[in-house]
């Protein structure tokens, strides 16, 4: 057995996306790439429009990515437990804010 230590794990950093329109209010907190495992974005990128199973390959991985989140549950409306019980519209909208903030380089 190797007695090998891991180095320190970074801080993670928190950006909010804060949704519109229609879904003004709802919010979550998700980490930014840099602090994010690779097979996330191999995750990501295997999520194809046709792929019948497409959105809950995207809450799958939006999991991993949102820290807290004020999401009501579709069903209940209660805060939702898990992702894959949010509104699909609701993802996709979080998908694409999260996007934007996190891959828009910092203007300072």
């Amino acid at each position: 057995m190797s007695n090998i230590k891991p180095a320190p794990a970074r801080a993670i950093t928190v950006v909010r996306v804060e949704l519109k329109d229609d879904l003004a209010g709802w919010w979550a907190d998700c980490r930014s790439p840099k602090d994010l495992p690779a097979r996330v974005f191999g995750q990501l990128a295997e999520i194809g429009e046709a792929d019948a199973a497409a959105l809950v390959k995207l809450a799958g991985a939006l999991e991993t990515i949102v820290v807290e989140h004020n999401f009501p549950d579709a069903t209940t409306g209660k805060l939702a437990a898990s992702l894959l019980d949010v509104a699909p519209d609701a993802l996709a909208a979080l998908a694409a804010g999260w996007s934007e903030k996190a891959f828009t380089p910092d203007p300072r």
